[in-house]
């Protein structure tokens, strides 16, 4: 279940502190080698968050699982982050489910910056610099990124409120 108030009644989990979307037309998905779509995308959250790149805590991923697709966003993170903060991609245990999956993303977002804690990763080894720590230091800022068919990209920053 998510929810989301304007004006909320009891206490929040998290709030959306930035948004930004992009589209590019690089072939039948839409992504292009770099990922210029989520580059601008997660660029654009960030600028409406007001934070830098350095005070998001973790990201949650697209990760469809797809070999231009994965790679493209990777680069697109690379662009951004001087250092990758850890990266969480959840699609590997319920598969891809369209429409709601962003909405997944933000309920799994909220989870961890709750819990403190990200699930292990089946895509990258230890030691690889998106694994990163599995307890986090910090829990202020997630990044939930998400691809669409037509070349579509969007990025939401949710900032912790407990």
């Amino acid at each position: 279940l998510l929810l989301l108030e304007s004006e909320p009644t009891q206490p929040a989990i998290a709030e959306i502190a930035g948004c930004g979307a992009a589209s590019e037309q690089a072939g039948l998905t839409g992504v292009s080698a770099e990922g210029d779509a989520l580059y601008l995308a997660v660029k654009r959250a960030l600028a409406t968050a007001g934070i830098d790149a350095e005070a998001v805590d973790f990201i949650v991923g697209h990760g469809a699982g797809t070999v231009k697709g994965d790679a493209a966003e990777m680069r697109a993170y690379s662009r951004i982050f001087p250092k990758l903060p850890p990266i969480v991609l959840h699609k590997w245990c319920f598969g891809h489910s369209l429409g709601a999956s962003a909405a997944q993303s933000l309920i799994l977002a909220c989870e961890h910056l709750r819990s403190g804690e990200l699930p292990p990763h089946p895509y990258f080894p230890e030691g690889h610099e998106a694994f990163g720590p599995r307890r986090l230091s910090r829990q202020r800022y997630a990044l939930v990124a998400s691809m669409g068919f037509g070349g579509n990209a969007c990025a939401i920053v949710l900032q912790n409120t407990l």
